[in-house]
């Protein structure tokens, strides 16, 4: 039998609750005893693959306002894992570049996260796991399709 599109709204609303609770728990695990909060090491994962993004790219994509960013990158700063260059190309340009410290520390915890991804894994079967990646590419796909509608 086939579910209405509300009861499996209500049902992918209810999992994703639990999906994001627990995450979010995972993460405040996998971060205690370290200096930095979620937001900021999602912040600092963002500068490392852009590699000294200008502070409106971070803005951007982490869809928080200039103010929240200059506050992040400020804390980032204040703890020695970012400093802000000027662009050679365009002095008026201000960049965000990792710093030593900050590389160490998020090579060290991409490590750990990665451990706890692959205990939660190994809870799913292969073809679960196949089939979890390529639902999630099809919605990664069909979200980055959306960014005009949704508003």
């Amino acid at each position: 039998m086939k579910k209405d599109a509300g009861a499996v709204i209500n049902e992918f609303e209810r999992l994703m609750s639990v999906v994001n609770r627990t995450f979010h728990a995972v993460g405040e695990a996998f971060l205690s005893g370290v200096e930095i909060t979620i937001q900021q090491f999602m912040l600092l994962n963002v500068i490392c693959r852009r590699e000294c993004p200008k502070m409106k790219e971070l803005s951007d994509e982490l869809r928080v306002t200039m103010g929240n960013i200059t506050s992040m990158v400020d804390r980032l700063i204040e703890h020695g894992y970012v400093c802000r260059k000027s662009d050679p190309g365009d002095r008026r340009v201000v960049r965000v570049c990792l710093t030593q410290k900050a590389q160490e520390l998020l090579k060290k915890l991409k490590e750990k996260r990665r451990k706890h991804m692959e205990l939660l894994l190994r809870k799913i079967s292969d073809d679960d796991r196949s089939r979890l990646i390529k639902i999630m590419e099809k919605m990664a796909n069909a979200m980055s399709s959306m960014k005009g509608e949704i508003g």
